[in-house]
């Protein structure tokens, strides 16, 4: 046997060992976890099935079977990452390289173009054959789900929104087809208890905004289906107890990591493409370090931008944090002269997304100050994912410190403890009219 068959059969015992490599969905018979590679060949087979109902021609078939034969083999080395796992992404994505390197570099060097190729074009996402790849990668999840009991769906406990939502973060809604599908198994799920039920809809006298645009409660939801424990709507507001423990942060600066995403939040979806704005009035009563609360504007757990009250060393600061590519920064000033322990401050927010064909998205953050007029606090980039359909936006409450009982405190009229308070006053579709350009 030559050289060049020889590096081809070792690559073909390495890859074996896909076979030992197991995800977190049970198979139907319930007697172990599904392996690595018994999804590749499920999702191959799906493509197979699936391609004339996506209008694939037979080339376009051969390339996404052959994209999905591939798109996992570097879990030889690197392991299975769950969807929902929390991985950073820098880490995830050094460690599949490496993985990559070293499997992919047993075979001759025309071989090794070609199916590295392969799999790069998956990770990439740009294609049309790699877009419909990925969005049959994350079916085959429900339809693993379908048949297993629904073992990630109640590890998970997640709901039918929070589903939904990661079909359409995962590229699947830009194909109805597949879609359908998706939308059947969890409808399914849900009625065999699969799912936790889905969180309910704000009260409908919760006005949004006074000014009448016609944005009503209705439109808002929880993000991620958390429901603080106490939260309170009324004709002139929404009052939040944000839970201990609870944060927006992404592994920055800490040791270790602290990987955080688990706040309540209200909000609502903006089309990618759309421009808006949102105005917040709110006022905190702090009880413990890092207490906050505010607006955030997400995409998804390693993109968004939260910016609002913050109680740090004794005083309430104005906070922004953003996060790009699963890493945060803060940047924090003086809101006021007073704001210590148990003392209220309130502040009005303005956060306008903009895009741009040359710099893409970009958030603008803005106080009101003492004479009414607009200040700006800080311009962040949002590195918005190719693939995604919808950008949330709304108000969130956070008390990061581990505490018995209680959380981030705000005011509400009687001026309670423990509560944070936020009116979410507009969200619209209108491009933001910088009238301070000429400053920047």
């Amino acid at each position: 046997m030559d050289e060049r068959l020889g590096a081809i059969l070792v690559f073909l015992q390495e890859a074996e060992k896909l076979k030992t490599v197991y995800r977190t969905a049970d198979l139907s018979s319930a007697t172990r976890k599904e392996s690595s590679a018994e999804h590749s060949w499920h999702v191959a087979v799906c493509a197979l099935l699936l391609s004339p109902e996506l209008g694939l021609t037979d080339g376009d078939t051969f390339a996404v079977v052959l994209m999905l034969l591939v798109h996992d083999l570097i879990e030889v080395y690197a392991g299975d990452t769950a969807a929902r796992g929390g991985v950073p992404l820098e880490v995830q994505k050094e460690k599949e390289m490496c993985a990559a390197d070293r499997l992919f570099g047993f075979l001759p060097e025309d071989v090794r173009k070609r199916v590295r190729g392969l799999w790069e074009e998956f990770e990439k996402r740009e294609t049309k054959c790699a877009k419909v790849a990925r969005a049959l990668d994350s079916l085959q999840v429900m339809i693993q789900n379908s048949v297993s009991g629904g073992t990630d769906f109640i590890a998970c406990g997640s709901t039918l929104a929070s589903e939904t939502a990661f079909l359409e973060e995962r590229g699947v809604g830009q194909f109805p087809p597949l879609m359908a599908i998706g939308k059947h198994i969890l409808e399914e799920s849900e009625k065999k208890g699969w799912l936790k039920p889905s969180a309910q809809t704000p009260s409908a006298e919760w006005k949004v905004d006074p000014q009448g645009d016609g944005m009503r409660s209705s439109c808002l939801s929880w993000l991620q289906d958390r429901i603080p424990a106490f939260h309170l709507f009324s004709e002139t507001g929404l009052t939040i107890e944000a839970p201990p423990e609870s944060d927006f942060w992404c592994n920055t600066f800490y040791d270790p990591l602290l990987l955080k995403t688990n706040a309540p939040a209200l909000v609502t979806s903006v089309p990618v493409s759309q421009t808006f704005t949102l105005e917040v009035d709110f006022s905190l009563i702090p009880k413990r370090q890092f207490d906050q609360g505010g607006v955030l504007v997400w995409c998804n757990s390693s993109c968004w931008m939260k910016a609002g009250l913050e109680f740090c060393d004794g005083r309430t600061r104005l906070s922004v944090v953003t996060t790009n590519d699963n890493f945060s920064d803060w940047s924090s000033e003086p809101v006021c002269s007073s704001g210590a322990e148990g003392e209220g401050v309130s502040v009005s927010l303005r956060v306008s997304r903009l895009i741009s064909l040359h710099c893409g998205s970009s958030l603008l953050i803005e106080r009101k100050g003492g004479d009414g007029q607009w200040q700006m606090v800080r311009i962040s980039p949002l590195r918005v994912p190719s693939d995604l359909k919808v950008v949330m936006a709304g108000v969130y409450a956070a008390s990061p410190t581990k505490v018995t009982e209680g959380g981030a405190g705000v005011s509400d009229s009687k001026g309670e403890g423990g509560r944070t308070m936020v009116r979410f006053l507009r969200l619209s579709g209108l491009e933001a009219k910088l009238s301070h350009s000429a400053d920047l």
